[in-house]
């Protein structure tokens, strides 16, 4: 599938589509450790499928029920270092994708909008507290250190 996928990422815009078969693997793969795999075939494909209107909307569809139920942007979220991390950003990039087309051209119901856009900021915010709380924690650190030199 990667080897298909791959060749897909040359094709011009116009003439991309997508297999449900491509897609439950991208959306399997948004956060896959190989930075190849992830950035440069299955985001841009993601990038690229938006943007070209290329699926179809039982796919954009699929993509959004998938997105929803996989709750990936929240996955391991509580501990900031660990490698979740790839399908936390990766599934905000591919947030935004979702939400920019729909801005375009309207096909999610309020729900799911209101889901994602929800999420979104939620995200952020519980990003943002464990910045902090890392930064508390090494300045803690610090102290500490300091204290006892």
């Amino acid at each position: 599938m990667q080897e298909e996928l791959e060749k897909m990422v040359q094709l011009e815009s116009s003439k991309l589509s997508f297999t449900d078969n491509q897609i439950d693997f991208m959306l399997q793969n948004i956060g896959n450790l190989d930075p190849y795999l992830r950035d440069d075939v299955v985001y841009t494909l993601f990038a690229r499928g938006f943007t070209a209107d290329s699926f179809i909307p039982e796919q954009k569809e699929k993509i959004v029920t998938t997105f929803i139920s996989s709750r990936n942007l929240f996955k391991g979220i509580e501990q900031p270092q660990n490698e979740l991390i790839f399908f936390r950003t990766f599934s905000a990039l591919l947030a935004s994708l979702i939400l920019d087309d729909d801005q375009k051209q309207p096909f999610l119901n309020m729900t799911n909008r209101k889901t994602i856009f929800n999420w979104g900021i939620a995200y952020l915010k519980k990003k943002k507290t464990f910045a902090v709380l890392l930064v508390k924690r090494v300045g803690l650190i610090v102290l500490h250190t300091v204290a006892i030199c």
